[in-house]
């Protein structure tokens, strides 16, 4: 499960309301980030991130990476992209960003999507 900054940020605002526990997601899943992504955690200081539990990717595929970037998204969104085709059962992509979403259906990647 891929989760970008945005959702980060309001996992963490959540988690200070006592609405919801970031340490779940870790119960049931893999979570999994970028390289950018962790830049970005790192200067938001979003602090409910669990990096030990976290597996972080590089830019797999420069080509959607690169189309991602023309296209106008930032640098973490369009490292999302670029492991879309990883191989395994179920990915999904948690984001409320919902053009980048469109953005990478219409690139056909094998990510289930949820929006918030």
């Amino acid at each position: 499960m891929f989760i970008d900054t945005c959702t980060w940020l309001k996992l963490e605002f959540l988690e200070r309301k006592n609405l919801f526990k970031t340490a779940i997601l870790f119960s049931f899943a893999s979570i999994a980030i970028t390289h950018e992504i962790k830049r970005e955690i790192d200067h938001y200081s979003i602090s409910n991130v669990d990096f030990k539990q976290i597996f972080i990717n590089p830019i797999t595929d420069q080509k959607s990476h690169r189309h991602a970037l023309e296209a106008g998204f930032d640098d973490a969104d369009a490292s999302l992209l670029s492991n879309g085709r990883i191989a395994v059962d179920e990915l999904y992509l948690i984001s409320e960003d919902r053009p980048f979403i469109t953005f990478s259906q219409m690139y056909n990647l094998q990510i289930n999507y949820k929006t918030f």
